[in-house]
């Protein structure tokens, strides 16, 4: 589920309601936070705005002006209205602005529970090939349909294998993969843009337990991950890493005041995150996190591994969300 306190990609995806949070985030977070908390939003909110000198509404505002979180949403709409910029997204009339006690209510048991996802990471197998059917691979697919081969892009050029994940012994159920037993992964070389719509430099496929899958050994000219066999790891809890990798906002208040009452030295104090190849739990951003919108959910990642020359540009990995609603993937990454 896309939380609010997470930073959207451009300003149109956000609703009037949704941004005019975000600036009652930015104007009551405490000087003590703003290290932590409020410059990244603030760093967020010049960039999606893209109002000339926009820190100046918030700190050094003209005389008279309305220096409220609406003053300055509204200035904001009607100086992008001006300038033929697009405006918010409409509102979604189920949408209620979060509401929580100030900073400092909660513990620690309390903030680990509201943060804590569960997760599956797919290792490298030790033991020998099991059958084929049931078989999770990293840099191979070995599962078709009857009339499938490998995918090509508009010029006629073959997508390489990236992975196939058997979903069938997920210890948890993840609300975007209900019905689908399978998955399997083809991307470009080079890689495709963060965010270009799936089909032609990138594909996902899904199957359900009524799909015939054939085993098929088609090899990919140019290839350069090692094809290795996965075996499934549950991770019970999953914690998201900080500056936007999926606290909301008012759960990051109060970790900072968590550790300003020394009951934590830092947010790795509440649980570990998984950075491998995985289902569920939460994206492993090495820049601040983004958000694709308000319908898409974060599914599963494939990370770098130098083990099997498997390198998303630079030790990072590929991150896929999926839309509650249409179902439409979305491609992500990010890299040291």
């Amino acid at each position: 589920m896309s939380n609010h306190g997470v930073s959207k990609q451009h300003f149109s995806d956000y609703t009037e309601a949704e941004f005019l949070h975000c600036m009652e985030q930015i104007l009551g977070t405490e000087p003590h936070g703003r290290d932590r908390q409020a410059e990244r939003l603030l760093h967020h909110f010049a960039e999606v705005t893209e109002y000339p000198d926009s820190t100046d509404l918030i700190f050094w505002p003209e005389e008279g002006s309305d220096t409220s979180a609406k003053g300055i949403t509204d200035i904001i709409r009607q100086w992008r209205e001006a300038n033929g910029l697009p405006g918010f997204k409409a509102a979604d009339p189920d949408y209620q602005p979060p509401r929580h006690e100030p900073p400092g209510s909660m513990g620690i048991g309390e903030v680990k529970k509201l943060l804590v996802r569960p997760a599956a990471e797919f290792v490298v197998s030790d033991g020998p090939s099991k059958d084929q059917v049931v078989e999770s691979w990293i840099g191979k697919v070995s599962l078709y349909g009857l009339e499938e081969g490998v995918p090509k892009n508009d010029q006629g050029v073959e997508l390489h294998p990236y992975a196939q994940l058997h979903l069938g012994s997920l210890p948890f159920k993840h609300p975007l993969l209900d019905g689908v037993s399978v998955i399997t992964v083809f991307v470009a070389e080079p890689l495709p843009e963060a965010f270009e719509p799936m089909g032609n430099n990138w594909l996902i496929r899904e199957y359900g337990p009524d799909n015939v899958l054939v085993p098929k050994e088609l090899p990919v000219a140019g290839s350069t991950i090692q094809a290795v066999p996965l075996k499934l790891v549950p991770v019970a809890e999953d914690f998201p890493l900080w500056d936007g990798g999926g606290t909301p906002s008012y759960l990051e208040a109060e970790i900072v005041e968590l550790e300003r009452s020394g009951q934590i030295e830092g947010h790795e104090d509440l649980g570990t995150h998984a950075y491998g190849h995985k289902v569920g739990g939460y994206p492993s951003f090495c820049q601040p996190g983004i958000d694709p919108g308000e319908d898409f959910e974060f599914v599963f990642q494939i990370s770098s591994d130098p083990k099997i020359n498997l390198n998303v540009v630079d030790s990072g990995s590929l991150m896929f969300w999926k839309s509650k609603v249409t179902g439409e993937w979305v491609l992500y990454y990010d890299f040291y």
